[in-house]
């Protein structure tokens, strides 16, 4: 699937080298619209998790309130089926993606960190269903009645 990113290369070496530590095998700076997998996807969003909700002592840079500040910024976030199918009743921090036939592209991505009563999980949904909200919210739905019951198994 194919992700957006709006990037000058040397802006995003740091970002690039942070995610190489936890076998991002795309190259972030590779230019507008990048081939990612729902793999790297996941690893990416599971290198923020531990940023995002790390304490103090973990060595990981910035204060607790930037963190926060940064956290905030994933909810409620615009388009995301995450949000739409699971915010009701967790915290989800999320960053959906789209486009709409751009380039003969089509895509309906949403990735992020949900906090569920059954233990937080990262999710990654990769889709050429532009547009379709409806299938990605139900996929989305299925797939933490599964984390869950899983988890309680």
């Amino acid at each position: 699937m194919a992700a957006a990113c709006h990037c000058d290369a040397r802006a995003y070496a740091p970002l690039a080298q942070w995610l190489d530590g936890v076998g991002v095998t795309t190259d972030v700076t590779a230019g507008e619209y990048l081939d990612l997998s729902a793999i790297d996807m996941a690893r990416m969003w599971a290198q923020g998790y531990g940023y995002l909700f790390s304490d103090e002592t973990s060595g990981e840079p910035g204060s607790a309130e930037a963190r926060t500040w940064l956290a905030s910024e994933y909810t409620n976030t615009l388009n995301s089926s995450i949000n739409m199918a699971l915010g009701g009743q967790y915290s989800v921090y999320t960053k959906a993606g789209w486009i709409g036939g751009e380039g003969g592209l089509y895509a309906l991505n949403d990735a992020g960190i949900v906090r569920s009563s059954s233990g937080d999980y990262v999710l990654a949904v990769m889709t050429d269903a532009s547009g379709e909200y409806n299938l990605l919210t139900e996929l989305i739905t299925l797939l933490d009645q599964i984390h869950g019951s899983v988890m309680t198994a």
